[in-house]
């Protein structure tokens, strides 16, 4: 029976695609990095973090540290020396960048370099404590992202032996996506100089390979597609792509295991589709939803949140945020149950695509468009929204179908979400006034 883990690490993109242009990123390294990632993420849930996102420096407990690292490995004992050249390895972790383009303000850019992710690591064995301090350049916001990540689990990270599975994994998971039953993307294809990048290939450390494409995929990426299909969630496979008889690319594919897919949505699929009876007060709906959803995902994308958001009912019957990793304060929570009560038809259902979430939180409600035609603004009462199906990004283009005069018309590739939902209004149709000044 394999090992089914849950994720318990969320790794911002940015830190799956670093490329180690210089020196790669060693073994050891990868396992300290993820780990800290996981202790900040634990720490954020409880409510400990102690400001580290915004001072840059971190102290968490040593025999946690110690727990977090052997998870899912074969090793079971972390000693003196071991901790000793941990030490000496986070110091010595850089971030590498290659940047060229429009960078986040706007402004042209072209530059390369590097800095240190951790400017200071060290033990105290006597209070029992790691504590780090971040690099200046370092951007600790990205420790807790709330989007651009991937989910992922511990168990199955520190199951690799190899560095370059445990990178491929990783680079794997990250286009399949959240969801295992529907995955984003099953396949890729990269350049033999993206993926020497990728796994932290260079001429000085791998001479016998560097240029030899054929020993480089037997001496990585061949064992590590291996490993990968024994100890994790996910199989993969890779073929070479030829120009002549040289190698120029490989692709890859890669899907989540069947007895993976199905565990994973065992436990809600039973609940889709469940007969909801009749309740004549709210108190009646919620003792009922926490005995039929309890520890269960619940309601996916409420109005208000994230439409990718699927609030959790714990154990305890609390709903819980994964993306913050916290129950919902008391406010929100009453307000998500006052929602749910009112939108019985949206419980359980988390397997809704972002088009029918964005449909049914704003069916019936308006826009108010420039309409250019006529150079003035209109009320257009919304019908149908379709969105792409992917990771949420505010630049997805939102095409709605509106009704105007008691026409339907159709407004295609000019709103994105973020545009859409400034121009949302939530009126209804008898409280309309017409005459509107432009913004």
């Amino acid at each position: 029976m394999p090992n089914h883990y849950q994720p318990d690490l969320l790794k911002h993109n940015d830190y799956i695609k670093m490329l180690q242009v210089k020196k790669q990123m060693s073994f050891q390294q990868q396992r300290i990095f993820d780990t800290v990632l996981l202790i900040v993420q634990d720490m954020h849930r409880k409510g400990n973090l102690d400001g580290v996102v915004k001072e840059g420096t971190l102290s968490f407990d040593l025999d946690f540290f110690k727990e977090q690292m052997l998870k899912g490995s074969k090793i079971n004992k972390i000693n003196r020396s071991d901790i000793k050249s941990a030490l000496e390895a986070m110091t010595d972790l850089k971030f590498s960048y290659d940047l060229q383009g429009i960078d986040d303000n706007g402004e042209e850019t072209n530059k390369v370099g590097n800095f240190v992710i951790f400017q200071k690591a060290e033990v105290d064995f006597l209070r029992k404590k790691v504590n780090l301090t971040f690099g200046l350049d370092f951007r600790t916001e990205n420790l807790i992202p709330n989007a651009n990540y991937t989910a992922l689990s511990s168990g199955y990270l520190n199951a690799f032996s190899s560095q370059y599975a445990r990178a491929l994994y990783q680079y794997f998971k990250m286009f399949i996506g959240k969801d295992y039953s529907r995955p984003f993307r099953d396949n890729k294809e990269d350049d033999m100089e993206f993926i020497k990048k990728l796994l932290g290939i260079n001429e000085t450390e791998h001479l016998a390979y560097f240029n030899n494409h054929s020993t480089l995929i037997m001496r990585t990426i061949e064992p590590a597609i291996k490993q990968i299909n024994t100890c994790s969630d996910i199989e993969a496979s890779f073929e070479r792509v030829k120009k002549g008889n040289k190698i120029i690319a490989i692709r890859f594919t890669f899907k989540p295991k069947t007895e993976y897919i199905n565990h994973h949505i065992s436990r809600q699929s039973n609940r889709t589709g469940i007969l909801m009876p009749t309740f004549k007060k709210f108190s009646e709906f919620k003792v009922w939803v926490i005995e039929t959803y309890s520890g269960l995902p619940l309601v996916k994308g409420p109005v208000g949140f994230n439409e990718d958001l699927i609030v959790i009912l714990s154990e305890k019957g609390y709903l819980h945020n994964p993306v913050t990793r916290k129950d919902f304060n008391p406010d929100d929570a009453m307000d998500l149950w006052q929602w749910m009560y009112s939108n019985k038809h949206r419980v359980g259902r988390v397997d809704l695509s972002r088009s029918e979430i964005f449909t049914d939180n704003h069916k019936g409600k308006y826009l108010k468009h420039f309409d250019k035609a006529n150079g003035e603004y209109v009320y257009l009462k919304i019908l149908n929204i379709h969105v792409e199906d992917r990771s949420m990004s505010w630049d997805d283009k939102v095409n709605i179908t509106i009704e105007q005069d008691g026409q339907k018309k159709s407004i295609d590739n000019y709103y994105d979400i973020k545009k859409f939902k400034d121009a949302l209004i939530d009126i209804t149709e008898e409280s309309i006034i017409i005459d509107v000044e432009p913004f």
